[in-house]
């Protein structure tokens, strides 16, 4: 659900952090959600690793920043999509992060920001709500 981090690194242009590379079954770089529904592809596909991903939010108190759909990627293993990975912008940037000491405001977050992101994709690619689908 999120890729390995494997440490910062200096680079040319400044502090760099190393993560995993998200790769499919078959070795190829898994796409963006965002390529994924920019090509028409049905969202239906995706229910399952798209609640999965956001429970495993919930259960480990992840706070995400601004999610978009580049910043998903969609891992398929046998020919289908069976997990979600959040590439970019994990992590509270909150002056004072309450989120990190109390599960009730993490959730409230986590909760709030994964409402933006389905808006999102409701406007971008007329995906119905997903509110009440558990």
């Amino acid at each position: 659900m999120l890729p390995k981090y494997h440490g910062d690194i200096e680079t040319s242009i400044g502090l760099g952090s190393v993560y995993d590379l998200i790769l499919d079954d078959d070795g190829s770089i898994s796409q963006t959600l965002e390529n994924y529904l920019d090509a028409k592809n049905d969202f239906d596909v995706l229910l399952k690793p798209f609640l999965a991903i956001k429970a495993y939010l919930l259960q480990q108190r992840i706070i995400i920043g601004t999610l978009y759909p580049r910043n998903v990627l969609c891992q398929r293993t046998g020919g289908s999509i069976t997990k979600l990975v959040i590439c970019d912008d994990i992590g509270n940037s909150d002056f004072i992060p309450i989120c990190n000491y109390s599960r009730y405001f993490a959730e409230l977050k986590i909760n709030r920001k994964w409402n933006k992101f389905e808006e999102r994709l409701s406007s971008k690619y007329h995906i119905k709500s997903l509110k009440g689908v558990n």
